[in-house]
């Protein structure tokens, strides 16, 4: 009994997989299809998707008489709520303000057209509305020292030399080292509490295990 019931289950797992190639063999262009339309979806989102790029670093934190942060040390008088204290200070909007201040992150310099080697310091947008950004463009004129600013509509501001340039809406001091007509520098500025917010939510603070390290990581479209 039990050799005939093994024969007939197995009899029945055949006839169940000659169903199964039967149906393929029927539909086999649209199972073709189907998996060419998966895969073509894949590889656009590759293309199309906008990459992020992301920046890691690894700090020890030490339970030490001067309450310092520090790269290296031991676990000595390691304690758990010096840790998550430590963490709460470094997720603070002070912490991300003091940041974005010292990188002047809230001004974005970038090359829109051509290779010009300009350098822009004591950059000033004013004023930035609150949680809206600002675009301005620089375009190289003439000789490669002169050149023309544009608001985002691509109206003209103001036009320049070499050295300061100052208008209602940005002011900036400029260094032209090489440049040729038509190169374009985009300027992209945000009020800095926007700026601050936007680094907060990109930015990931955790602790490694039951260790006293702690992960800091940030994750951004641009590599820069």
């Amino acid at each position: 009994m039990k050799k005939r019931d093994y024969i007939l289950h197995n009899e029945d797992e055949e006839i169940h997989f000659a169903e199964y190639l039967r149906v393929i063999r029927k539909r086999f262009i649209l199972f073709i299809l189907m998996f060419l339309a998966v895969v073509g979806v894949g590889v656009l989102y590759v293309v199309l998707a906008t990459p992020l790029y992301q920046a890691e670093i690894k700090l020890e934190i030490l339970d030490t008489p001067e309450d310092e942060i520090s790269l290296k040390g031991s676990f000595t008088n390691f304690n758990n709520d010096r840790i998550e204290t430590e963490i709460e200070k470094i997720r603070s909007r002070d912490i991300a303000r003091k940041v974005v201040e010292n990188l002047k992150l809230k001004d974005v310099v970038t090359t829109e057209r051509g290779d010009p080697r300009v350098t822009l310091s004591a950059l000033e947008c004013h004023p930035v509305p609150r949680s809206r950004r600002v675009t301005f463009f620089i375009v190289i004129r003439g000789d490669g020292t002169e050149y023309s600013v544009l608001d985002e509509h691509h109206q003209v501001v103001g036009t320049g030399r070499e050295g300061r340039f100052e208008s209602d809406e940005i002011s900036f001091d400029i260094r032209v080292e090489k440049a040729s007509a038509g190169d374009k520098i985009r300027i992209c500025s945000q009020d800095v509490e926007s700026c601050v917010t936007g680094l907060m939510e990109k930015t990931n603070v955790y602790r490694i295990g039951e260790t006293s390290i702690v992960g800091i990581s940030v994750v951004h479209p641009s590599p820069e």
